[in-house]
């Protein structure tokens, strides 16, 4: 079984997975680091919801907020060998349902918070500390709306409203964190990521 398992390193934003024919027959296994899934929380990538279809299609980009180190497993392999393990079969079970739990979580954020809130949330759950030991934020800003269910202008509306009152200060691309304090007390529970 050794010689199913594909590791793979992925370095700091650094795109892992796309819409490729290269990566439709092999389902990954986040197990060190920290992932955000791209086209909304509503999506997978390319893993254990797809791995059974006939026509699996993975549709989401996966960007590494962290080093992560990830376990591939080849579809063929896991349809023609592990199907019928109840070990395995459980194990997919209770990451099925960790997802479904994510989803929820992130979803009720969505539903019953306003967008500042929301906002101070995701930042606080995705930041990162940079080569000078400060917290900073940063990604793709059409995909973090798609996440919080808004638009891109009202994001970016947002974090400029931040930025005038010096919780953050936008860096180039990335957005470095000025008062913890204040945006953890603006933060309302913690986004889920991967």
């Amino acid at each position: 079984m050794a010689s199913r398992l594909l590791p793979l390193s992925v370095l700091i934003n650094r795109k892992i997975s796309q819409q490729t024919s290269q990566n439709q027959n092999t389902a990954y296994d986040l197990t060190e680091g920290k992932l955000v899934i791209g086209e909304g929380i509503y999506h997978n990538a390319g893993g254990d919801l797809e791995i059974f279809e006939q026509e699996p299609m993975a549709t989401t980009t996966i960007e590494a907020l962290t080093p992560c180190v990830c376990l591939g497993l080849k579809r063929e392999f896991v349809i023609e060998q592990m199907a019928m393990d109840p070990v395995f079969l459980k194990q997919l079970c209770l990451s099925l349902s960790r997802k479904l739990d994510r989803v929820i979580r992130n979803s009720a954020l969505n539903l019953l918070h306003p967008l500042e809130n929301r906002v101070a949330s995701y930042i606080l759950a995705t930041a990162t500390s940079n080569h000078e030991h400060q917290l900073v934020f940063s990604g793709n800003l059409s995909q973090i709306a798609d996440l919080l269910g808004t638009s891109f202008r009202h994001l970016h509306r947002t974090l400029q409203l931040f930025c005038d009152q010096g919780i953050l200060v936008k860096v180039k691309t990335n957005y470095r964190i000025e008062q913890l304090g204040e945006l953890e007390s603006r933060a309302v529970g913690g986004y889920v990521i991967t």
